[in-house]
């Protein structure tokens, strides 16, 4: 760069080798080039924002019932509670929670991970018992801890894609 020269990041070096910049430090080579001071480096990035609610979601359980909880907490203590809260507190198998969809929302396999990772804000989801087979190679089945309520509407689940079809 040349005394004269305008750098293109907005600093502007005048003639006789006065320098005036927003920021930095300019030097001058024995050529009369304009040396520039190394710059700064960038600030990080901003951290994301955190995630500030709502973080209550809805179970369904029972005989037609209904109860708010609270994701913001380790999956682990979230299905404690919620067993213990639905009045299951004595079922010996553990429970899990299943999507409108028919999926599971996988808070067994999550242990101390934030429930709020894989529960939406104001989700629905239904109890439901894990039963496991004594057959490693057998997937568990999840029983629902839910009776509708006389006259609720059911949400079909989607049917399951046909037989021989991969994803």
């Amino acid at each position: 760069m040349n005394v004269g020269d305008q750098p293109d990041d907005g600093y502007v070096v005048e003639k006789i080798g006065v320098v005036l910049a927003r920021c930095g430090s300019y030097g001058f080579s024995a050529s009369g080039n304009v040396k520039m001071a190394p710059k700064a480096p960038e600030p990080p990035p901003a951290a994301p924002e955190p995630n500030n609610g709502p973080y209550w979601f809805t179970v369904k359980y029972g005989q037609g019932e209904k109860r708010f909880f609270n994701c913001d907490c380790w999956a682990v203590v979230l299905l404690d509670y919620m067993k213990e809260r639905c009045g299951y507190g004595d079922l010996a198998e553990p429970v899990e929670l299943k999507r409108k969809d028919g999926s599971t929302v996988g808070l067994l396999s999550m242990g101390k991970a934030l429930a709020s990772e894989a529960i939406k804000p104001k989700e629905v989801c239904t109890l439901c018992k894990v039963v496991q087979s004594d057959d490693p190679n057998v997937p568990p089945i999840y029983e629902p801890l839910y009776t509708p309520a006389e006259g609720e509407e059911v949400e079909a689940a989607p049917p399951p894609p046909p037989a021989g079809k991969k994803k």
